[in-house]
């Protein structure tokens, strides 16, 4: 019972933290799943106890994503485009895919484009507890 309720207290203090822009982030849906307003992350759950590494990595995805749809003037309200890639313990990003997209070729691109990056080594604890490399799906929802 304290384990869960402790688990219930990290998530929803690592969901309420700040973005970039000031702006507080939406309570995590589940202990599987991140978010964002534009952006869902589904990933295992053993993320839940590396929270803050995650929100980073989501809060860069989102800062790029913004970039990219305002230097390209990308409008596709109602659209949706799912992403998966694997983030391996150095940081690196890889096997990027589009299984799913109802968005024209550009809005799926910008995507993509968001995602790779690198984004830090793993700590010895995250690497313990999630092995070499973990598939993440991100799911953009252009409104």
């Amino acid at each position: 019972m304290k384990t869960a309720i402790l688990l219930s207290l990290l998530i929803s203090v690592t969901s309420f933290a700040a973005s970039p822009s000031g702006r507080p982030r939406p309570p995590i849906a589940s202990p599987d799943k991140f978010a964002t307003p534009n952006i869902e992350v589904q990933a295992d759950s053993r993320w839940t106890a590396f929270g803050a590494y995650l929100q980073r990595v989501l809060d860069r995805v989102q800062a790029k994503w913004d970039l990219e749809i305002a230097q390209k003037k990308l409008r596709s309200p109602g659209t949706k485009v799912t992403v998966k890639f694997t983030l391996d313990d150095t940081g690196d990003v890889s096997q990027i895919a589009v299984p799913d997209s109802n968005a024209g070729e550009e809005a799926s691109k910008a995507c993509v484009t968001a995602i790779t990056a690198a984004y830090g080594a793993w700590t010895k604890d995250m690497k313990a507890a999630l092995g070499s490399k973990q598939t993440l799906t991100f799911t953009f929802y252009y409104r």
